[in-house]
Formats: C-alpha cells, sequence, structure tokens
C-alpha cells in the first residue's frame, strides 16, 4: 500500500488522519497493584477481513494484571479456507508471543509466571484441544504444536465472551461505545490536550539548553592537535626549503616523504641526503643518522630497535650558485656536494651544398673519381677560421 497507493489508500489514510485528531493522545496508565503471577493473554481474528487478497487477520493483547504490555494487529500469511482455521492460526500466533513474553520475564528473574489465552472462538478451542487434525486437511500441520502444549497444560485456553474480548478491536471495525469499554479493560484512556508532563520537561530542557550556552561562554573548547592524539605528523611543510615529519608513533623502519597524507608530490625534488634523529623507545639511547635516502636500501632501512623522534629533508633550489654546500651535522662519507657544470662546445651550421650520387649507383660499382660531395663555406667563415678543410 505504501509503495503503489491507490484511491483506497488515500481514502483510508484520511480515514486514518480523522481518527487521529478526535483522538490526539493515548494514556498508558500503570497503577500500583498486587503481585501477579498470569500473564493474560487475548487472542481473535477477522476472516477474509481483506477485500483484495482474502486474507485474515490476527490480533492480540497481552497484560499483566492491569498493566497492558503489548498489543497487536497483523494479517495472517495463509488463507484460511474457514473461520475456524482463520481462529487457530490467530491463537498460534498469541501462544508465541505468550511463551516469548514468559522467556524474558523468566531471564527478569520472574520464573514462577504462567499464561494464559483467552479468545471467543469455540471451534480453534476445539481444534486446539483435540489430538490430531481429524477432518481438516486443509490445516497446516506446522502449527498442530499447540495441542501439545495444551495436553501439558502449559497453555490452558478459555472461552471468552466477545464483548469481554479486548483484541476485538485489533481485527474489525467496533462502535465506539464497545471501544471505550476495551480501552477502559485495558486500562487505557483517551485525553485531549498536552501532558502536563511534557511542559515540565520543555522547561527542563531548556533551562539545561541556557546552562551549556552559559558554560560554552566562558570555556574555549579548542580541537585537539596531533600531539595530543599521539599521531605523526608534519611539523615542517615545504618552508624555506625545508620539510620535517615527527614520528609520535613508534616505527621500525625510517621514512621517506612521498605518498604521504600531507606530503608532497611528485614534483617536489629533495636534496639525496636525510637527517633522522630520535631515541630508541625501548632503551631510550638517543641517535642522529644522516644518510642517502636514494641510494638502494637506505630509502625504508630498519634499525634495530622501535623508535620516535623527527625526520628532515631539504628541497633542491632552482638556482645553486657555485659553492661548496656542507651537510648538516659537519661532512658524511657523501662529502661536500657541488653543482656539475658542463661545458659544451658551440654548434656551427654551415649552409651545405651536397651533391648526392645517383640513386641507381650500387655498391659493388667502382666509385667515381673525386670526393662523392663537395661543401661551398662561404668567405666570411674562412676569413675567420684562417684554414679551409677539404
Amino acid at each position: 500500500m505504501m509503495s503503489r497507493p491507490t484511491a483506497r489508500s488515500w481514502e483510508l489514510l484520511k480515514r486514518v488522519g480523522r481518527y487521529l485528531k478526535g483522538r490526539p493522545r493515548l494514556v498508558w496508565k500503570y497503577n500500583w497493584q498486587s503481585p501477579i503471577d498470569v500473564v493474560d493473554v487475548h487472542s481473535d481474528a477477522n476472516w477474509a477481513g481483506c477485500r483484495e487478497s482474502r486474507k485474515s487477520s490476527s490480533g492480540g493483547t497481552i497484560a499483566i494484571g492491569g498493566h497492558l504490555i503489548r498489543a497487536y494487529s497483523k494479517t495472517q500469511a495463509v488463507i484460511a479456507k474457514s473461520s475456524g482455521e482463520s481462529e487457530l492460526y490467530a491463537v498460534v500466533r498469541a501462544s508465541t508471543e505468550a511463551l516469548g513474553i514468559l522467556t524474558l520475564l523468566k531471564d527478569f528473574g520472574c520464573p514462577e509466571m504462567r499464561a494464559s489465552v483467552g479468545m471467543d472462538a469455540s471451534a480453534a478451542i476445539g481444534i486446539v484441544q483435540r489430538q490430531g487434525i481429524s477432518k481438516l486437511r486443509h490445516v497446516e500441520v506446522d502449527v498442530l504444536w499447540i495441542q501439545e502444549q495444551q495436553a501439558r497444560r502449559l497453555l490452558p485456553l478459555r472461552k471468552v465472551p466477545g464483548p469481554r474480548n479486548p483484541s476485538d478491536m485489533g481485527t474489525k471495525n467496533v462502535p465506539v461505545a464497545l471501544l471505550d469499554q476495551y480501552l477502559g479493560q485495558l486500562n487505557l484512556e483517551v485525553v485531549l490536550g498536552r501532558a502536563a508532563i511534557a511542559q515540565q520537561l520543555h522547561t527542563f530542557h531548556e533551562k539545561i539548553r541556557h546552562r551549556a550556552e552559559a558554560t560554552n561562554a566562558h570555556t574555549t573548547l579548542s580541537k585537539p592537535t596531533p600531539a595530543d592524539r599521539a599521531v605523526d605528523s608534519w611539523t615542517s611543510k615545504g618552508c624555506e626549503g625545508s620539510w620535517s615529519r615527527c614520528h609520535r608513533t613508534p616505527r621500525r623502519h625510517l621514512f621517506t616523504p612521498y605518498k604521504v597524507s600531507g606530503g608532497p608530490d611528485r614534483d617536489t625534488r629533495f636534496m639525496r641526503y636525510r637527517v633522522t634523529s630520535g631515541h630508541y623507545v625501548e632503551s631510550g639511547i638517543s641517535f642522529k643518522i644522516t644518510d642517502d635516502w636514494l641510494r638502494a636500501g637506505n630509502a625504508h632501512r630498519a634499525l634495530k630497535q622501535s623508535w620516535v623522534g623527527q625526520t628532515s629533508f631539504s628541497e633542491i633550489p632552482e638556482y645553486i650558485e657555485e659553492t661548496v654546500l656542507p651537510m648538516p651535522g659537519g661532512l658524511s662519507s657523501l662529502g661536500a656536494l657541488r653543482p656539475r657544470v658542463v661545458h659544451r662546445p658551440p654548434v656551427l651550421h654551415l649552409p651545405q651544398a651536397v651533391r648526392v650520387l645517383p640513386e641507381q649507383h650500387h655498391a659493388a660499382d667502382p666509385l667515381p673519381a673525386g670526393p662523392p660531395f663537395a661543401v661551398d663555406v662561404p668567405r666570411e667563415v674562412r676569413d675567420s677560421s684562417g684554414e679551409q678543410d677539404r
């Protein structure tokens, strides 16, 4: 009905709206009562109540004394062939609910509780109190377990008159007077207006909200830093060409800057040396390592113990003067880094007049006399060079 609404669905929705407008609030009353050891269950069915599928509906109420615990109304999955069959399916559903409540009460420390099921259908009571299905060939066999429960007196059945069966309002339309009678029997009351406790709860909520706002006005809530959360983070991200990673989580391997959240991209070029300083977690010994992290085997080299500390890298500047760049902490085995300057000779482009050999000439034929090609060198070039190569 919700996925494919029709005109009849709209009419049913308007009827529900009119009912809620006339009865906006239902109060469940739980008055003080003497100890009760019986769970009172009522069951009823409406045979072929659905006009489209002709399925029956089951309704029931579960109460402990004057306290209503549960009320339900559900369409039966099997199309009943008779009113007695639909009442049988309804009492099976009520018995299942009663056994579930008894198990829950046993977990709460009330093992002495027992259940009593009441209904107004004599046919269903007769089926439950017999053994086997007799001539009822159309009844499902899997619902006959209730006969065993009845024989062992675990779920005793009793006949309840229709006007005294409150589950009747969960299966069919009942007059207003009878509806009020059922509500009174279940200790329910329909009232108008707003509940008095609702205004008190609203006032209490407003006081809590104003108190929280006053507290937040004098208290500055700051976001926890990575140091407070004990996670690794970047302490310097490209400031003046320096990148530093603070390791607060113990690790065994040395650190490389690429493929790290918040780190540099592949376009950022670093120098070959890396400075790692910190201390071992187990022994507490401090160390400082300067190595070539681009060398094979050094990138993720494992140390002898887990450590915490800091790793620093330096970017390669775009323009390097021809000066010696000392390494941090002195020179290492790598030595000083000096920019490599490559001197290339100038390229001289000369106009050439080339006489190519004929295409029909083969390598096996004797070469003609004279050079295979001639180059015409301009006069200004000959004057500047002082000689002419042939």
